[in-house]
């Protein structure tokens, strides 16, 4: 299991091993183990300098006042690497990958050109979306239909609301996470329950209660800020922006309905939309700060047409006209870029990769390469390894040469395999004895990272043999 080598790894400084995981693999660098140490902590503990620098440099949460931070601190086996952790600013993998789905909504956060509500906290101004604030908390959406209606500038002067909670209160709203300094918790946990956000005071209780015992464990240990996220306020956030999403769409093309585990979805437009796309006849109905923060073709498309005046009759909205996409596969891509998530069929597939790769969205990309990977066998993995490197899809790549690796006796005379490895060796030029054919080094690595015992080995050179016999074959053993 990839996540139990990474451990491994770590503990035994496999810096190259840890690499391929992360890079290739795509595993998480926070993910837990259970004992609720990561990555990092091992590395840390087992004293390997250079592997913590590339998980620090990867996203690996390292603040040296938040519980995990502390903990690697404590736990850091030379100075060396106390010291990096010290000055390192805190990093999380949302932070590291542009296109990760909390970063977009940070990035959402940050930028206000489509904002169209702005907070003045004791005279500091906050710029936010009603949109994301109707989808993400009843209270935030009874202000807004009431005493913020039709406002663009709201104050509040209550003195019991401190700017420093303001604005991790939006963070929340936001991202699913925030920071807390210790010293500002009073003020912070009145502002979330006069907010009603039920989720956000349960997750502070629970970074509060660890960070507390974590103190009284380690003597000496001080935690000045408290790190909140939850895998819980992570679904609740994707959950609420696929509302906006499900919303956006047409009636037809709509599948949620009334059900027993499932709410009435509201069958009127979403609120506070501003830009309309239109597929043939059908009408998608959403939001300009979204899509401007998720891709930069979005954001190129909405930028070219703004000022058009060709309007939407209804809402009075302007009107983007898609012709070379279905409504169907619109309809996946909207759902992808405000919940990070969709339905992939197998007779939309190749198309929905398609867009994705025209719409610059890199994760709906890796979501269909994934969907892919799991329909590998001897009859599809050369097609699949075709489609994998059109579109720049490495894990996928590597997926079907390791298939490929496990079962080389199968594809001896496969002629799709043997044109690929000679369209390779044509594409190394002035070839000199270090240079080498890709297809056949990435099937080489992975006969040879299977083994581990005697009989292993045995097993790995029958397989170079067979490697070698489709070598002769094309003529390239010399």
């Amino acid at each position: 299991m990839d996540s139990v080598d990474l451990f491994q790894s770590c503990r035994r400084g496999d810096l190259d091993r840890v690499k391929y995981l992360c890079e290739h693999k795509e595993v998480d660098v926070n993910l837990r183990d259970r004992w609720d140490s990561t990555p990092l902590y091992y590395a840390c503990l087992c004293g390997h300098y250079d592997l913590v620098l590339y998980l620090l440099e990867r996203g690996s949460i390292c603040d040296a006042s938040t519980f995990d931070g502390e903990r690697c601190v404590y736990g850091a086996l030379t100075n060396q690497i106390r010291k990096l952790l010290l000055e390192h600013r805190m990093l999380t993998t949302v932070t590291m990958r542009r296109e990760a789905y909390t970063e977009f909504l940070r990035r959402l956060l940050e930028d206000n050109t489509h904002s169209d509500i702005t907070f003045y906290i004791h005279g500091v101004k906050m710029s936010a979306h009603r949109c994301i604030l109707s989808a993400r908390s009843q209270f935030f959406t009874d202000q807004l239909e009431t005493r913020w209606k039709n406002k663009h500038e709201v104050h509040l002067k209550k003195k019991e609301i401190s700017i420093a909670a303001f604005r991790s209160v939006l963070e929340w709203l936001y991202t699913s996470q925030t920071k807390v300094d210790v010293s500002d918790m009073d003020e912070f946990g009145l502002l979330v329950r006069y907010c009603r956000l039920q989720q956000l005071s349960e997750d502070l209780d629970k970074a509060f209660k660890k960070a507390d015992a974590y103190v009284k464990m380690k003597r000496g240990a001080a935690i000045k800020t408290l790190y909140i996220e939850s895998k819980r306020s992570l679904w609740d956030l994707q959950q609420d922006l696929g509302v906006l999403a499900l919303q956006a769409l047409p009636n037809e093309l709509r599948e949620w309905n009334c059900g027993t585990e499932l709410p009435c979805m509201p069958r009127v437009e979403q609120q506070f939309v501003d830009v309309v796309f239109q597929v043939g006849n059908y009408k998608f109905y959403a939001h300009k700060p979204i899509l401007f923060a998720r891709s930069e073709y979005f954001r190129a498309l909405l930028q070219d047409h703004f000022g058009e005046s060709e309007m939407d009759d209804a809402s009075k909205i302007p009107i983007i006209k898609i012709n070379h996409v279905s409504p169907r596969v619109l309809g996946d891509v909207l759902m992808f870029v405000y919940t990070d998530s969709c339905t992939i069929t197998e007779d939309y597939v190749s198309e929905l990769l398609t867009t994705a790769d025209e719409f610059l969205l890199p994760g709906l990309k890796k979501g269909c390469g994934n969907w892919l990977g799991g329909y590998i066998d001897q009859d599809t993995v050369m097609d699949i390894l075709k489609t994998a490197r059109i579109f720049r899809l490495p894990r996928l790549e590597d997926a079907c040469t390791e298939y490929i690796a496990n079962y080389i006796e199968m594809f001896v005379e496969d002629p799709s395999l043997l044109e690929m490895i000679e369209s390779d060796a044509m594409d190394v030029k002035d070839r000199q004895e270090t240079d080498s054919i890709t297809i056949v080094d990435d099937i080489r690595s992975h006969i040879r990272s299977n083994v581990r015992t005697m009989s292993d080995m045995v097993e790995a050179e029958s397989k170079f043999s067979y490697l070698d016999s489709m070598l002769v074959q094309l003529g390239l053993d010399a």
